[in-house]
């Protein structure tokens, strides 16, 4: 079940309503006894949120009362030091004593702290074993034969990768807990299979499972299938920690995390894209020495310019910067990136009463997603001037969001960027005369124009005429633009059809183009189904806020990156 609200790898003084929404361990109830997800007794719980005001004794004194204790542990938070918080283990020597404590509580008060409470994993059970000995053999020969130690070795490495091939995952991990020569030929094996993790399909194991996949793999993974924001989140970031040290790719969406987590993952040491978005105890501290990074994306980030300047300092191979929903972009900044950042092909950043126009001098900027949080500048236009005279030839990619009106003269720069591939006006309205000089345009893929309150059919027919690359199309309220546009374009289309690459695919919605009558129209049928043209009614990818503070979009500029080679 996929949690609602945003993973704290941080823990600070948490609120009952905190601990309540946190995701609940699994484990089952019989007998007054509890059993782990492996159905293994639960003898050993988890502590957590320690303070360090709360002395080992206390909490020993306050278990006692649901029965003997065994051992208890304590020990640091890897994440939480900067709060003075802790950790443990606490093992009772009855299972009914930890059964009776995790049965209806996942917080305890002790001396007025709010502790919580969860049972420990399988792993850390006094009687895992006992499922590792009862689970079905992977062979059919007797165990007692695995046990000799001369016959394991007797087992080349080819054979052993010959039989991992033929086994399930599942049978894989319990292949691998069977002695370390086995563990070793497991994790030999992923270094070729599972450089890629998918975390759809470990969610479908019990955490015991899914711990020990990254204890054997987890050196081989370089990136991940599916989202970390998931129910075992927490826990798939400490094995991240912990297992995965060549791991290129890692994104903490959805993660509350700060800078001294950012120190944890120092080790990773190949890691070559990093995505933090909505953090904002993220400074951009220690980031600097991910020397290998090549993607950053600090969207939402509470950035501080110093550390800013020496991430771009510091990483030459820089390709792919986002910092858009920040407040941190100065023209200062801007400088060094020109002057350090000569790699960086993408750039996506909000601004705010500087002057920015010389980003047209980044030398190897092909792709610029501006947002312009102020009005009345011509900073935007001087930066369109500029971009014509030193990135012509190399813009592929301009989406800008502005709270001023674009003027013909800023259209008349923008028709001078002859690569340009994909271009979005924001909520930049404009008219029939500016869609004319567009038409220079001949590489053009994408265009999104929005709120076109002038613009015509007549505006539209010789982009679609003179763009022959042209497949996407935004004219959502565009509301000058009706049925007519949509079938007259259509013996355009037919003529053309082997001047181009894709079908047309045209967003009308809040335009005058009619889908109750559309489908009724025999050309547009005949049109759709020859795969001329396809007119959508649904919100268009990319979608965008009203309001340009709010900038963080699901763009898709990894697909424009992967279709237009702009990273190399």
């Amino acid at each position: 079940m996929r949690i609602e609200h945003k993973i704290h790898i941080h823990q600070a003084k948490m609120s009952l309503t905190d601990v309540l929404e946190m995701p609940q361990p699994k484990f089952s109830l019989r007998d007054a006894e509890a059993y782990t997800e492996d159905d293994i007794l639960i003898y050993t719980i988890c502590l957590d949120n320690i303070p360090k005001e709360l002395t080992e004794t206390e909490i020993y004194e306050f278990f006692t009362s649901y029965g003997p204790i065994k051992e208890l542990k304590l020990f640091p938070r890897k994440n939480g030091r900067r709060y003075g918080l802790r950790r443990g283990t606490l093992q009772f020597l009855r299972s009914f004593s930890a059964c009776s404590v995790i049965r209806d509580k996942r917080i305890v008060h002790i001396k007025g702290h709010l502790i919580t409470v969860e049972p420990d994993g399988t792993w850390n059970q006094p009687d895992h074993d006992k499922l590792v000995n009862t689970e079905q053999p992977i062979f059919q020969n007797d165990l007692q034969v695995l046990e000799n130690t001369t016959t394991i070795h007797a087992i080349n490495n080819d054979c052993l990768q010959i039989i991992l091939k033929n086994l399930t995952l599942p049978e894989q991990i319990r292949f691998g807990r069977v002695c370390e020569w086995f563990a070793d030929a497991f994790s030999s094996y992923a270094k070729s299979r599972y450089k890629t993790c998918d975390l759809n399909v470990l969610n479908s194991m019990t955490l015991w499972y899914a711990r020990d996949f990254f204890r054997f793999a987890g050196a081989s993974f370089e990136r991940f299938n599916g989202s970390l924001y998931c129910e075992r989140g927490l826990e798939y970031v400490d094995y991240i920690q912990e297992y995965c040290s060549r791991l290129k790719e890692l994104n903490l969406v959805n993660f509350i995390v700060h800078d001294e987590f950012i120190e944890t993952l120092l080790h990773l040491t190949q890691l070559e894209k990093l995505t933090l978005i909505d953090n904002l105890e993220i400074t951009g501290k220690y980031i600097s020495e991910f020397v290998n990074l090549r993607e950053l994306s600090l969207c939402g980030c509470g950035l501080k310019v110093v550390h800013m300047k020496e991430i771009v300092r510091n990483l030459p191979n820089l390709t792919v910067l986002d910092m858009t929903r920040t407040t941190i972009v100065t023209t200062d900044l801007i400088d060094e990136m020109v002057k350090f950042c000569q790699k960086l092909t993408v750039f996506k950043f909000a601004i705010k009463n500087y002057s920015y126009y010389r980003v047209a001098h980044l030398p190897s900027i092909k792709y610029l997603e501006i947002v312009e949080d102020h009005s009345g500048s011509s900073e935007l236009s001087r930066t369109l001037q500029e971009l014509a005279i030193h990135r012509a030839d190399e813009m592929e990619i301009l989406a800008f969001f502005s709270r001023s009106k674009i003027t013909e003269n800023e259209v008349k720069s923008i028709a001078k960027l002859q690569k340009l591939k994909v271009l979005d006006f924001g909520y930049s309205a404009i008219n029939d005369s500016m869609a004319a000089m567009l038409c220079d345009l001949k590489e053009l893929e994408e265009l999104s124009i929005r709120r076109g309150m002038d613009l015509t059919n007549q505006g539209l027919y010789p982009l679609v005429k003179y763009c022959l690359r042209l497949y996407h199309l935004n004219i959502e309220d565009c509301r000058e633009v009706s049925m007519v546009f949509a079938i007259e374009i259509i013996p355009l289309l037919k003529s053309t059809k082997h001047l181009r690459n894709k079908p047309l695919l045209l967003y009308a919605n809040g335009s005058r183009i009619s889908s109750y009558y559309l489908n009724s129209v025999y050309q547009y049928r005949s049109a759709a189904l020859n795969t001329l043209i396809e007119i959508i009614f649904d919100d268009p990818p990319p979608q965008y806020p009203e309001d340009v503070n709010d900038c963080y979009r699901k763009y898709r500029y990894n697909n424009f990156l992967s279709s237009y080679n702009i990273i190399n």
